[in-house]
């Protein structure tokens, strides 16, 4: 796909600087401008293809190899603003859809069904699908401490690619995308309504069982203060029964529920730790 790169507008601002910096990896850079097949979307302006893609420590390594070179450090942008916007956009997006789905789901059905298609997991998932993972440009340093397996950097790189289709396109381009991308979970119409809140099924579940209810305990935080992320567990007494990730202690939360309902299901252990629980409060 070298021949593509001579097809990229040279007029845009900046432009110019983001092929250098992508040249860099070329096989990345390739699958960058293949990604708009596989999307089914030609982005007008390449300009917002590179830095919806583009992560803060390639820029940060990239001006550290411009100086190492005795060459003007850049300020060029990388995709925590378009993330930003793209967040805003799919949450208007998803919203819309489900209010026209059904006139039955009430504002609290909405609001659960709505964050459990926005939370970290399923956006993780989908960027996997689309084949983000293997294109987003990192830092070395970002790269060899595991990037590329940490849920919330894919996560920000869809709705930063989100965010770029609406500033090239418009809202009507971007709710098409969604909704193409969306399509695995938006199909099962009915099993969307059966709440997702995996916190009350959970505390339900042990209630009716043990009469005790499930705790919540944040275990650790990392990041900046602005971009923290946060791991919680779930116990029971002083069992722990699953652990969570998220943006914010209410998503880590729910994602420990979560984990901690789908053990219910599959995990022995979990029944006989209930069963134990029971007989020693007895």
């Amino acid at each position: 796909m070298r021949s593509n790169w001579k097809k990229i507008d040279q007029s845009e601002e900046n432009i110019t600087h983001f092929v250098d910096l992508w040249s860099q990896d070329t096989a990345r850079f390739d699958l960058l401008l293949g990604l708009q097949e596989r999307i089914d979307y030609q982005f007008r302006k390449k300009i917002l293809l590179f830095e919806c893609l583009t992560h803060r420590s390639a820029v940060v390594s990239y001006n550290q190899w411009r100086r190492k070179n005795q060459q003007q450090a850049l300020d060029l942008p990388w995709n925590e603003r378009l993330e930003f916007l793209g967040d805003s956009v799919l949450s208007l997006v998803i919203s819309t859809v489900l209010w026209s789905k059904d006139p039955n789901y009430t504002e609290g059905q909405l609001s659960k069904i709505r964050s459990h298609l926005v939370c970290e997991n399923v956006l993780c998932q989908i960027a996997r699908d689309l084949g983000l993972a293997q294109i987003i440009l990192l830092g070395k340093g970002e790269l060899k401490s595991g990037g590329l397996e940490r849920k919330a950097l894919l996560a920000d790189c869809l709705e930063a690619l989100i965010g770029a289709i609406y500033l090239d396109s418009d809202f009507s381009q971007a709710c098409v995308f969604v909704k193409k991308i969306y399509y695995p979970y938006l199909k099962e119409g009915a099993t969307l309504a059966q709440a997702l809140d995996h916190k009350s099924k959970l505390q339900e579940y042990y209630q009716e069982h043990k009469k005790v209810t499930p705790n919540y305990q944040v275990l650790k935080s990392s990041g900046p203060d602005h971009r923290k992320t946060f791991q919680v567990g779930v116990y029971l007494k002083d069992k722990q029964l699953a652990t969570g990730w998220g943006k914010t202690k209410k998503e880590a939360s729910k994602e420990a529920a979560s984990n901690a309902m789908s053990g219910l299901g599959q995990n022995k252990a979990l029944s006989n730790d209930t069963q134990n629980l029971e007989r020693s409060s007895r």
